[in-house]
């Protein structure tokens, strides 16, 4: 019980977090996390976009994308195997003259969420069209995108 609302060390219980970059390397972008707290067995995750996948690994938890996304993605981790009780379940009381009355009864454990937001890191790029003689009218030059890059 004192664990219940123990989420991995990564997460915030908001999702209104700053966003961790995914890091790009070998043709994929990618985050690797170690849950401190150890409790990430005992949560399932899920991605809000397909682009974004999770995955599971011991105290490990690693983020990837084949290619890079455009907006935040919040990844949203929930507690799993959270016991639930019978709609049949009932509160018990007992009584006797000589001892204290006591009622006893069980609810349900509120959910757990725990939050990460990701995003593939961005730049921009400032192009300046020049010649020898200062003269830049007429030249024309074309910019087109490679689907891999890489950083240096």
């Amino acid at each position: 019980m004192q664990r219940h609302n123990t989420i991995p060390s990564f997460l915030s219980t908001s999702a209104d977090v700053a966003s961790k970059d995914l890091e790009y390397k070998d043709g994929t972008y990618s985050l690797t996390l170690t849950d401190s707290n150890g409790v990430l067995s005992e949560f399932n995750f899920s991605s809000s976009s397909r682009a974004v996948s999770v995955t599971k690994s011991g105290n490990t938890l690693t983020i990837s994308a084949s290619e890079p996304f455009q907006d935040v993605v919040c990844i949203t981790a929930s507690r799993n195997n959270i016991p639930t009780v019978s709609s049949s379940a009932k509160i018990i009381a007992y009584g006797d003259v000589d001892l204290q009355d006591v009622v006893t009864g069980v609810e349900n454990a509120d959910p757990v969420y725990g939050y990460l937001n990701v995003e593939t890191p961005t730049g921009n790029i400032d192009l300046k069209k020049t010649s020898e003689d200062g003269v830049v009218a007429g030249i024309r030059f074309t910019i087109s995108a490679v689907k891999r890059w890489s950083r240096r």
